[in-house]
Parts: C-alpha cells; structure tokens; sequence
C-alpha cells in the first residue's frame, strides 16, 4: 500500500501515482491532500484510488481506511 502526499512541494503526487500505477498496477493508493477539491476526487477515481484523506490527518480515519483496504484486499484484519 502507498500513502502518497499531493502537496509535496518536491513531486507532483498524481504522477507518483501514474509511476506507481505502471510498475504495479494492483498496488493500493491513498491520496492524502490539504484541500480535496472535486477535480482531486475526479483524478484519483480515474487513477484508481483506494481512498482520499484531507489533511491534518485525523489517525482514526487513516487506520479505519487502512483497515476496511487490507480487509478487502489481503483478508487481513491487521489494523482492527
């Protein structure tokens, strides 16, 4: 699983995910972005996206995102 950050200032994050999407196509991805506008959501679904969070990142809602992905991908309930 990837957890990339959409406002590093030193990468674009949606060609990180494009990168990532040609050398492993199935690898998960949550996007993590200061302002998750409409177009963000728009671009992450056409990239295949597992989820976005808007940052600060609230914890919980990280862990619970990364513990309904790992349940459906890897039948793991490592994050319950």
């Amino acid at each position: 699983t990837a957890i990339v950050d959409m406002d590093n200032e030193n990468s674009n994050g949606l060609a990180t995910i494009k990168l990532i999407r040609f050398d492993y196509p199935r690898l998960p991805c949550i996007m993590l972005k200061d302002k998750a506008d409409d177009n963000v959501l728009v671009r992450a679904l056409e990239l295949d996206v597992f989820g976005v969070i808007n940052k600060p990142v609230d914890m919980n809602i990280l862990r619970g995102l990364l513990h309904r992905l790992f349940l459906k991908r890897y039948n793991s309930d490592i994050f319950a």
